[in-house]
């Protein structure tokens, strides 16, 4: 089968190269436009999310195989009999065997049987020295790194974590905002994909088989994805009637896509600054496609806003890069590429924008700061180190959402008071 061989490619990319899982999957594609692709992204995305505990299975019983061709052909392996069952045993066994020939003579074929034959119950892979209570276990059981279980145990406790690492083994629901500028919620759940999420106003869930991008809804801009934990803080910000506005979108946001939905022109003003606009694309296709001559777009680090801006705002938004481990159920590769030496540098880089963002916010207005993740160094731990060294904002409003509640992500955000200037 040319897709198991395909797969095969991808997922040596992916892991030797450090490629991510999409960007992998579409350098096959250009060149194969006849295969099946749902077949790779099932064998391959099966492999990622159970992929520290296949490592340690082919760590123990094969210890000197270096990860060459036949280590990531054993992983494909595992992951179509235990998990995606795409393609049949025998043809699996023999792709292995192959390459086993290839590049590794000395090893009998009996072993690959039998360890293929000893690992075919998904319920009990991890070895039995490894105690169901201790931190490794569920860093295997839930292929997420101990670094980051330790860490959300230190702040979340024992039951939090559990419900965490369970949460984000399952799929996010697809959440889309409507843009009451075209349509109404009534008029896109008449769509059998659709259905309105109870609790949020403007937002359905799609829950149809086809991909989201083919959808009209989505393409003509009737609706547009948007994470539920971001309408909810809409709600909670108790935003004015007439809005006038700085967002800073280090991360990709959607946050003014809701404000020119929910706003008439002549009662909305933004400032959207992002790093950079090469990858803005989106951003500026929904203003020219909306005519949102109320939306000025522009490039500009946080330390040269100052050349750009010569105002303050009574709303002031925050969004910068952050270690988003909301990612981890939509990306099978997420936890793979992100380590834990990069958190000290986002959080550095959170510090900083909030910090040069303090300029720009008017008396009595407000600085608005929200991450996707579930890190309370990078959420209520760095507000509250903030606040410590500004005594001129004060706290109105947090909230951390978890991916096991209702609103179905890991985010954080802030909202805070500027109750005098030090102008």
């Amino acid at each position: 089968m040319e897709e198991l061989a395909l797969a095969h490619v991808v997922l040596k990319d992916i892991i030797t190269n450090d490629t991510h899982f999409q960007a992998a999957i579409k350098k096959i594609i250009i060149d194969h436009q006849n295969i099946n692709r749902s077949i790779i992204s099932a064998l391959v995305g099966c492999e990622l999310r159970h992929h520290l505990v296949f490592d340690l299975l082919l760590t123990i019983h094969f210890p000197n195989l270096e990860k060459d061709d036949l280590y990531f052909a054993i992983l494909l392996g595992l992951a179509n009999n235990l998990f995606a069952k795409r393609v049949k045993r025998d043809e699996i066994l023999n792709f292995v065997l192959n390459f086993k020939k290839e590049l590794h003579p000395s090893i009998d074929d009996a072993s690959i049987i039998n360890f293929f034959t000893n690992n075919n119950d998904s319920s009990s892979l991890i070895p039995n020295n490894i105690s169901p209570l201790s931190i490794e276990f569920k860093a295997y059981r839930f292929n997420t790194p101990i670094w980051l279980v330790k860490m959300w145990l230190k702040h979340y406790g024992q039951a939090k974590t559990l419900k965490i690492l369970k949460a984000n083994q399952k799929s996010q629901k697809i959440a889309c905002f409507v843009n009451l500028d075209y349509t109404n919620v009534e008029e896109v759940t008449k769509n059998e994909n659709f259905h309105r999420f109870e609790g949020l106003d403007n937002v359905v869930i799609y829950d149809g088989k086809a991909p989201l991008r083919k959808n009209e809804f989505l393409r003509n801009f009737d609706v547009f994805t948007q994470k539920l934990a971001i309408s909810d803080m809409i709600n909670h910000l108790n935003l004015p009637k007439v809005l006038d506005t700085l967002i800073y979108a280090q991360d990709y946001s959607t946050l003014f896509a809701s404000f020119v939905s929910l706003y008439k022109k002549e009662n909305l003003h933004i400032e959207l600054a992002v790093p950079a606009l090469e990858n803005r694309m989106e951003l500026l296709r929904i203003i020219k496609l909306n005519k949102l001559d109320n939306v000025h777009l522009f490039a500009s680090n946080p330390s040269t806003l100052i050349a750009h801006l010569h105002d303050v705002y009574p709303y002031v938004f925050a969004i910068p890069y952050s270690s988003n481990f909301d990612a981890i159920r939509s990306q099978p590769d997420y936890l793979l590429h992100f380590k834990k030496e990069n958190l000290d540098a986002l959080i550095a880089n959170q510090i900083n924008l909030l910090n040069e963002l303090t300029t720009f916010v008017s008396n009595d207005g407000y600085l608005i700061y929200f991450v996707p993740t579930l890190s309370k160094k990078e959420g209520s731990g760095l507000i509250r180190d903030f606040l410590s060294k500004h005594n001129e904002f004060a706290l109105e409003v947090e909230k951390e959402y978890f991916p096991y509640d209702k609103f179905d992500t890991c985010f954080y955000f802030a909202k805070l008071k500027r109750e005098k200037r030090h102008d």
